[in-house]
């Protein structure tokens, strides 16, 4: 396992310790010193993720990378996407998917504050485990996954879902817009349409919007309909390469 040093900014290491309560042994802050150095550990697999996504962006230096995702989440106050399992459904989403789907018979991922209004509503910490039950074989399901490494679960799941009732049941997932995941590449592969939200979503209780791009991924018969949603742009993702695509 390979350390990564970077210099940041005190007061934003300080603001991370106040809010977090504490980063632990990874941060060292130097009283005398105007920055405080913070060490990042990661295995081979996980720091070469960290280099494809620096290069995307147009880092030439991967500790500035991370330097600006730090400093990024210590403002907002929010993790990234990998980091947090829960971020609740804003309204304008909901909206969207009323006024051009229509309502929606099931969510198997709500919690006790979702306000997705739903005919039924499966509490994954209530009900349990949404993936080892039987969806439903017929309407409009909306699905906003935990954003951990369930993802693929839960895509898998919606793909054999739609195949075993295709024509009767209409998918939308809420997902990060993950294009480097093989996930996400798995989707389309189960014949998911996806829209690219434009702009950042504010979920549901954030004080700031996310720090991560979003998309609808849809399953059905009417992708027409969903194409004439204003708040997303349309297409198909990329054939999935056979290299360097995240898990």
């Amino acid at each position: 396992m390979r350390a990564l040093v970077i210099c940041q900014d005190k007061s934003t290491v300080r603001r991370r310790s106040k809010r977090r309560g504490g980063i632990g042994d990874r941060a060292v802050d130097h009283a005398n010193a105007r920055t405080a150095k913070l060490e990042l550990r990661a295995e081979p697999r996980e720091r070469d993720g960290w280099i494809a996504a620096a290069t995307r962006e147009g880092y030439l230096s991967l500790s500035d990378w991370c330097r600006d995702r730090l400093n990024s989440a210590a403002r907002t106050g929010v993790h990234t996407s990998s980091a947090r399992q829960t971020w609740n459904t804003p309204q304008v989403v909901i909206d969207v998917i009323l006024r051009h789907l229509g309502p929606i018979s099931l969510d198997p991922c709500s919690n006790a504050s979702s306000i997705v209004p739903a005919r039924v509503a499966w509490e994954l910490e209530r009900d349990g485990d949404s993936l080892a039950r039987p969806w439903f074989p017929r309407g409009r399901i909306y699905v906003n996954p935990p954003y951990k490494r369930d993802l693929p679960r839960w895509i898998t799941k919606i793909g054999e879902a739609y195949a075993a009732r295709r024509g009767a049941l209409e998918i939308v997932a809420l997902v990060p817009a993950r294009t480097d995941a093989r996930w996400w590449h798995l989707a389309h592969e189960l014949g998911a349409l996806c829209g690219y939200w434009r702009g950042r979503l504010r979920f549901l209780g954030a004080r700031t919007s996310a720090p991560f791009p979003s998309a609808l991924l849809y399953w059905g018969e009417r992708p027409d309909r969903f194409r004439r949603i204003r708040e997303i742009r349309v297409e198909r993702a990329p054939d999935p390469i056979s290299r360097g695509i995240a898990a």
